[in-house]
């Protein structure tokens, strides 16, 4: 019917790794609300891959959107390259399968035990630009507002609703996706007030009560469009007293097009036959629609966030400055003692070279030595085996904190020597590193790196412990831009302990986004290095960032 070719017939492009997906794909089209205008089923990927299809779609004007259900990534580098410039252009929406496989290997890092395959897909995601979406529902609804609504100025999103319990559901979901609803100012209110019933709510959310006109709707929805502090319009219709669906639906066609740069998306919870009535009446029907505020809203957040990608300019990679023929140096001591995991001290020492921020330390092989090094620095202090074998620290008391004194320097040095005998581990020491405690610090980030294939990922997060157990990391591939880092700052809930907490002041976070960069160019000058642990960082009273203990592993 003709009903059916118009709502198949689009500018989508879709790609699937299976062939049965596309074809259910197919038949569900009308009811998906997109069209397409080409699908190509990729199969296993071993001639023509994802990649491939990217790259000819970047050029093809017929594709505005691109679609992909993919199984496996198969080029992790390469893919960061394509995507990262065909987003730019074109909005790339992605389903990966086997989010639930074990792909994490053992290692002797967090990092690398968190590096899972589906977490540094997901880090690769963020990174390029690619909308990655779990569910096939979620997938269609993202596109289908893509298809129709053009990219917002800003994030304030008014909404215009018939009912209470929508427009309170439709508020609580626009803050779960952090969208800000829009504060109407007192003008706007006045011009509300002017022409809806003496019931309605003219705050936002604006309830234009169950017996609302379509033209009422269409007032309230125009004055709100009219508005400078409205970004983004939702507009729910429940179908209660009269039938006022198509009436409406009209209104907003003729309201999108004098406001084409304000998205208008909406839920209409009406009879099954809105979905055909009003193409009937409007063929070229171009508002999303949607039956859920869940699913109006998630779209939503999706071009706020394209939004904002659009907006990141001129995002690089930085060149710091460090010392790395220092590091270089440590490196090719290590290798010619045929270590793959440095010690404590190495680690320590390759931080310093590269400019981390970390507490005053030396190394000492005496207690003399450790004395020394304790009055240079001043007590508090902190004692750390430095041992080629022993991964670990914590498991067999190699680590002893808030020296206060001499006295207890002695005390504590002979006990840790006593257990380092009773382990067989004195061979093994390279030393035993001698830190500044650091004052305050109950708040514990993590950073560290592991090597995935051809390529480095990035983990940061919260830390401490406990580390593996709470999982609140996010990973991005290397080579970091500056924006990545920032992302990664505001990715996991680590951020909220790096603001004003129980006493202690803010953290810098540009010093943490320096960490997260100067690690990335460690990892970038030496490719030999597989994995990297910067656990804890931790914060102390006065906001100030220090990495305290380190690990670096070799291939």
């Amino acid at each position: 019917s003709d009903v059916y070719k118009r709502q198949v017939k689009g500018n989508i492009g879709f790609a699937t790794q299976s062939g049965a997906l596309a074809s259910g794909i197919i038949n569900l089209l009308p009811t998906l609300k997109i069209g397409l205008a080409q699908m190509v089923s990729l199969g296993n990927q071993c001639q023509i891959n994802a990649l491939d299809i990217m790259e000819m779609w970047e050029k093809d004007d017929e594709i505005k959107q691109i679609l992909m259900y993919i199984e496996s990534i198969p080029n992790t580098a390469k893919f960061r390259e394509i995507a990262t410039r065909v987003s730019k252009k074109k909005p790339i929406l992605i389903i990966k399968s086997g989010r639930s496989a074990r792909g994490a290997k053992a290692s002797v890092s967090h990092t690398g035990s968190l590096a899972g395959d589906d977490t540094t897909a997901t880090g690769l995601f963020a990174s390029s630009g690619v909308i990655r979406e779990l569910y096939l529902r979620d997938l269609f609804n993202t596109a289908q507002v893509f298809s129709k609504c053009n990219i917002p100025k800003g994030d304030r999103l008014a909404i215009v609703t018939n009912a209470g319990g929508p427009g309170i559901l439709a508020t609580d979901t626009a803050n779960d996706y952090s969208i800000p609803l829009a504060d109407l100012t007192d003008a706007t209110k006045e011009k509300l007030r002017a022409v809806l019933p003496p019931q309605a709510s003219i705050n936002n959310p604006v309830d234009v009560i169950a017996s609302a006109t379509a033209e009422q709707y269409e007032q309230a929805a125009s004055i709100l469009l009219d508005a400078k502090e409205v970004d983004i319009l939702l507009v729910i219709y429940l179908y209660i007293a009269g039938k006022n669906d198509i009436k409406i639906s009209q209104h907003l066609e003729e309201l999108k097009k004098k406001h084409p740069n304000k998205p208008i998306v909406s839920v209409f919870m009406t009879t099954p036959e809105y979905d055909s009535d009003v193409l009937d009446v409007i063929p070229d029907y171009d508002i999303p629609t949607f039956r859920f505020v869940v699913d109006a809203v998630h779209g939503i957040a999706r071009l706020v966030e394209r939004m904002k990608y659009l907006a990141i300019k001129d995002d690089t990679v930085p060149t710091l400055k460090v010392d790395r023929a220092r590091a270089q140096s440590i490196l090719d001591n290590a290798k010619a003692q045929g270590i793959t995991q440095l010690t404590t001290m190495q680690s320590l020492q390759i931080f310093d070279a590269y400019g981390l921020p970390l507490p005053k330390f030396g190394v000492a092989q005496s207690l003399k030595d450790a004395k020394d090094i304790a009055n240079q620095i001043g007590y508090p202090i902190v004692l750390k085996l430095s041992s080629k074998t022993v991964t670990h620290k914590t498991d067999i008391g190699g680590v002893i904190t808030n020296i206060k004194s001499e006295d207890e320097l002695g005390f504590w040095w002979n006990r840790l020597v006593d257990r380092l005998n009773k382990a067989n581990l004195v061979e093994t020491l390279d030393g035993i590193v001698v830190m500044q405690q650091v004052s305050g610090a109950n708040r514990e980030l993590v950073a560290g790196v592991v090597k995935k294939g051809d390529v480095h990922q990035m983990m940061f997060g919260l830390g401490g412990i406990f580390v593996e157990a709470l999982k609140e990391v996010t990973f991005r591939p290397c080579p970091l831009t500056t924006q990545n880092a920032r992302d990664m700052i505001n990715a996991t809930k680590a951020k909220n302990i790096m603001g004003f907490v129980r006493g202690g002041m803010a953290t810098d976070l540009k010093v943490v986004e320096e960490t997260l960069l100067r690690l990335s160019q460690l990892v970038g000058d030496f490719p030999e290095i597989s994995e990297i642990d910067a656990n804890p960082l931790m914060i102390d009273d006065k906001g100030r960032l220090l990495v305290v203990d380190a690990r670096i592993v070799l291939e």
